[in-house]
């Protein structure tokens, strides 16, 4: 599921984003036009992880639940989404650079995320840890990195919308049986770049566990790419805030590509 560090993967979606053009759909025919199919835009969302090795660095700030301090931390990951199964290292360091726990995930064809949780020094594996629960003096879990929703089944387009100047469509997906607090992801995904700019994780209720919005994106060569993110937990309305300070792909970039940052321009959205 899609939550605290989701700048590490969900969002860090690669999208090459078009220059301003001029509008190239009628308003009125677009509100009337029929949604398209839920299957077909996450199969679109899931293409656009970039298939090549990336690394990330960030700087995490957050609070910690028993006395509400703020808590700011380092983390790392390590995406490899081209992989059979997919995979994801995600890391936490402290002050000193030293990784004080990290977390190993592959993801099924059926969206089940499979974790192995390392702690200590050497970083041995801890059987037996309760991924949902809240990792020691942080605001969030393990489980928050999970991007499961992602192979879920079951996505409907249920309507239209604009965030961030951007026109999106709104997808729902109900989580599978047994899914621990979670009835289901609401994502509004870019409609033409198709990838997930802002996303709400609700339970049984209808009642928000998690809310995630992209606040800038950045071009990193010819890839665009979360920047600074921003993720609410409910009903405690705390923020986790997450800057991504460095992006290395780990094959060319372009060397004529340049750098920019802040939203792309929507108007032709």
């Amino acid at each position: 599921m899609l939550t605290a560090l989701a700048a590490f993967a969900a969002f860090a979606a690669a999208a090459q984003i078009p220059a301003e053009e001029e509008l190239d759909e009628d308003d009125y025919v677009l509100r009337s036009a029929p949604l398209p199919a839920g299957a077909e835009l996450m199969a679109q969302v899931r293409s656009r992880l970039p298939a090549e090795p990336v690394d990330l660095s960030a700087r995490v700030s957050t609070h910690d639940p028993a006395t509400g301090k703020k808590v700011e931390f380092r983390a790392e990951a390590g995406l490899r989404f081209g992989e059979h199964p997919p995979a994801a290292r995600y890391a936490l360091t402290d002050a000193f650079g030293a990784v004080r726990e990290q977390l190993d995930l592959t993801w099924g064809a059926d969206g089940k995320a499979v974790y192995r949780i390392s702690r200590g020094p050497d970083l041995k594996e801890a059987p037996g840890v309760d991924p949902n629960a809240p990792i020691d003096g942080l605001e969030f879990a393990w489980s928050d990195l999970s991007l499961s929703f992602l192979w879920w089944e079951g996505a409907q387009t249920i309507e239209r919308d604009r965030t961030k100047l951007r026109s999106c469509y709104v997808v729902e997906i109900p989580a599978p049986p047994g899914t621990p607090g979670l009835a289901k992801a609401r994502l509004w995904i870019d409609r033409k770049e198709t990838f997930v700019l802002r996303a709400q994780l609700l339970d049984a209720k209808d009642e928000l566990v998690r809310e995630v919005e992209a606040d800038s994106i950045e071009q990193i060569g010819d890839v665009w790419m979360v920047k600074d993110l921003e993720i609410k937990s409910h009903p405690s309305r705390r923020k986790t805030r997450i800057v991504v300070e460095e992006v290395k792909r780990l094959s060319p970039v372009p060397a004529a590509a340049e750098n920019q940052e802040g939203f792309p321009d929507a108007k032709s959205q």
